[in-house]
């Protein structure tokens, strides 16, 4: 294997950079993303991801997450429901398969598809791979398909300066889904996304949503790091600094596949 030299002053500033970066690592939520089905109109989960392991079933991890809705109400929610990953059974418990902290929003969308929506999103069983539906047959559930839940991560609105507050946008799917980590820092420690902890809102619409959390530990800490490569908010949200962002949440109605026919004559248009 054939080593580049590095010189004196090179390793110094190298090993300045990389204790930036390890100092810099105070985050331990790693994503955000939002779950909706038309079938279940009006509802809409939050989902808060972090590398950590998920603890003891019925039991939960520190802290409490807030959610402002567009109407102005507050909700609040203790991080005691979660969908743990399945994961390989080792002392370490990688995720199985090995799920890439810094996968695209598209991974993201068809992990949580086939790990989570099912059991935290619809409460409907877990997903089977051989009828691509939910094993629950109570309700509705034997008519809902899990797939076609609409699925939102969220990653910092660098269009809004800073000064005006914590934003975040929707993120496409070729996006990276994580808001907190990149390779640039070399944190090999929070390689693999394990946990999501679950906050879900009955009778809410579309809007632009405010949230924040008090109390969290290491599990879901907020980053200490400013204007990173990879983003930043909503990975940032903590007591004092709330995020912003929009939330589609499906409103049941059957969308419009031709256009209304509009009436533009010159009486119509003020």
């Amino acid at each position: 294997m054939r080593h580049t030299p590095v010189s004196h002053v090179g390793l110094a500033v190298f090993l300045c950079s990389l204790a930036q970066c390890w100092l810099n690592v105070g985050a331990h939520m790693s994503a955000l993303c939002t779950a909706t089905h038309a079938q279940r109109p009006q509802t809409v989960t939050f989902l808060f991801g972090t590398y950590h392991n998920s603890p003891a079933a019925g039991s939960s991890v520190p802290g409490a997450a807030h959610i402002k809705t567009p109407q102005g109400q507050i909700y609040d929610f203790d991080f005691d429901d979660f969908c743990a990953i399945p994961h390989d059974g080792s002392s370490n418990q990688y995720p199985d398969p090995l799920w890439p902290l810094e996968a695209n929003v598209s991974y993201y969308r068809y992990r949580l598809k086939l790990h989570c929506v099912c059991s935290s999103v619809l409460g409907c069983g877990s997903y089977d791979e051989v009828t691509g539906m939910c094993t629950s047959t109570d309700g509705d559930c034997p008519l809902i398909d899990p797939m076609q839940t609409s699925i939102s991560c969220f990653g910092q609105d660098y269009n809004i300066p800073s000064s005006e507050g914590a934003f975040s946008r929707q993120l496409e799917g070729h996006e990276n889904g994580n808001c907190a980590y990149g390779s640039a820092c070399g944190v090999d420690f929070a390689s693999w996304m394990r946990t999501w902890y679950v906050a879900k809102l009955d009778s809410i619409y579309s809007g632009m949503f405010e949230t924040w959390t008090t109390g969290t530990d290491a599990n879901l800490d907020p980053s200490s790091t400013y204007l990173r490569t990879y983003g930043q908010h909503p990975c940032t949200m903590s007591e004092t600094l709330h995020n912003s962002f929009p939330v589609t949440v499906a409103d049941g109605n059957q969308e419009c596949q031709v256009p209304p026919n509009v009436n533009t004559s010159s009486e119509c248009i003020p």
